[in-house]
């Protein structure tokens, strides 16, 4: 107990000291693109304060909450040895191939810990994946992009290879993705499936689709005026689409591509399906992934923003589908993606 108090007192004065640097370099105009013209923004800096302020409330809440509900982990020096790769039971779902080149292994020592893979794995969900390329690595997992092969055709397919202690959240990642899929979410990534790790069966691999290739991780980022417009486009329609199937993220990460714009959304460990409905925790959540989407969206495209929502809102009540009115309130709290129009639209939904 004296140690969740510890926790939570170093939790709430790290987010409140984020805060004040945050609102402090807004009001003197230093936010985002915008730094080299601060008066001009000023009511975006307003905007932008209050968006700090929530996310500070937010994370606060969600922190304490879980300090104080979650048990506190303790590693076993079982979980932190790196495990030998010469146990066979290991492989049982997840193989080397007959493919002579299946006997070289890479490995990789990463912050978080190793991967180990073959050049050739098989058996994983009818595909045969090659040639292993590490994209990246965190704190859920590291992600290889893998050239897989089915008998028939080839493409480009991820992986990520979980940790030992995020192996439960990158399993969740997987089941968001596929409920995503079945109530056919818009700019997310398609979960094949999950095998077992190779070489430590409390790990486990998923497979993901697709790569793309050439991407950026921001709107503004040597992206043209016609493609951000696009882009701004496409996460509007994705929000809708994730807060009209109950699931709502934290982090919100995406991939633009370069040359055509399209849009993907990754790294969904941190996803979760709302009660219906809604308790308390669950809206905190949805605020802080509407808060991220805005907080994405430059000043001169809020406009698009706006007549997009407006657009996708409609669609959703033609469709006979109709989001709670908690969810309609978290989206007129912000005014960034507020015309005239989409206001009226939400207080008539009331």
């Amino acid at each position: 107990m004296l140690r969740q108090i510890i926790n939570t007192a170093i939790l709430v004065l790290l987010n409140l000291l984020n805060l004040i640097v945050a609102t402090k370099g807004l009001t003197v105009g230093h936010y985002g693109d915008w730094h080299h013209r601060p008066t001009t923004f000023l009511p975006y800096h307003r905007d932008a304060i209050s968006h700090a302020y929530n996310r500070w409330l937010t994370t606060t809440i969600i922190g304490i909450s879980l300090n104080f509900l979650a048990p506190v982990p303790t590693l076993a020096a079982s979980e932190i040895a790196y495990p030998s790769s010469s146990s066979s039971s290991h492989h049982a779902a997840m193989n080397s191939s007959n493919d002579p080149t299946s006997s070289t292994v890479q490995v990789w020592h990463l912050p978080n810990g190793d991967v180990e893979l073959p050049q050739t794995i098989s058996n994983f969900k009818s595909f045969a994946l090659k040639n292993p390329v590490l994209l990246g690595s965190g704190g859920g997992g590291s992600v290889f992009s893998t050239d897989a092969h089915d008998g028939t055709s080839s493409k480009q397919i991820a992986i990520k290879v979980s940790w030992v202690r995020s192996a439960d959240s990158v399993k969740n990642e997987c089941k968001v993705l596929q409920t995503l899929e079945e109530k056919q979410t818009r700019n997310i990534e398609r979960c094949l499936g999950v095998e077992t790790y190779p070489q430590d069966a409390r790990r486990i691999v998923i497979a993901l689709e697709p790569v793309i290739d050439d991407a950026v991780g921001n709107i503004t980022g040597e992206t043209s005026q016609e493609i951000q417009e696009q882009v701004v486009q496409s996460m509007i329609r994705t929000m809708v689409d994730m807060l009209v199937a109950n699931i709502v993220t934290t982090d919100v990460q995406v991939l633009i591509s370069r040359e055509t714009g399209s849009v993907l959304f990754i790294d969904m460990t941190e996803a979760k399906e709302m009660s219906d409905p809604p308790t308390f925790l669950d809206l905190a959540l949805a605020s802080s992934f509407v808060s991220e989407i805005v907080s994405m969206i430059p000043e001169t495209l809020r406009s698009m923003a706006s007549k997009t929502l407006l657009e996708e809102l409609i669609q959703t009540d033609k469709k006979g589908i109709h989001l709670s009115r908690e969810i309609y309130d978290i989206l007129g709290a912000y005014d960034i993606l507020m015309s005239s129009e989409v206001a009226e639209y939400i207080k008539s939904r009331h």
